[in-house]
């Protein structure tokens, strides 16, 4: 589960970084399924898909430069929650709190 939502996101950003106008759409949605397969246990499509994402978005995209600095610091902040989703999923997985695909009240380790 967790490297298929991995994968689905790194295939979904990637087709994203071509698309002119509706990409950031594509990117957003990357970043949750991303968010999905980080909360189930993947760390490594995680990351790779929140850089490729945060290139997209801050160096290939002027329109979004635009709508940035149109918005304001509402924006910027927008911006900067979608792209630190799988980051935020990675940790609370690492800590134990939200961990998918897991039966929770199977105690395999007593």
């Amino acid at each position: 589960m967790d490297k298929g939502f991995g994968i689905s996101a790194i295939v979904v950003v990637i087709i994203s970084f071509f698309i002119p106008v509706i990409g950031h759409i594509g990117v957003a949605i990357a970043m949750v399924l991303a968010s999905i397969g980080a909360l189930a246990g993947d760390r490594t499509f995680a990351i790779i898909t929140t850089i490729v994402g945060a290139v997209s978005i801050f160096i290939f995209s002027p329109l979004m430069w635009v709508a940035i600095y149109g918005l304001g610091s509402v924006g910027v902040a927008f911006v900067i929650v979608i792209l630190a989703l799988p980051i935020i999923a990675i940790r609370l997985n690492a800590s134990g709190k939200i961990e998918l695909g897991k039966n929770p009240t199977s105690n395999t380790g007593k």
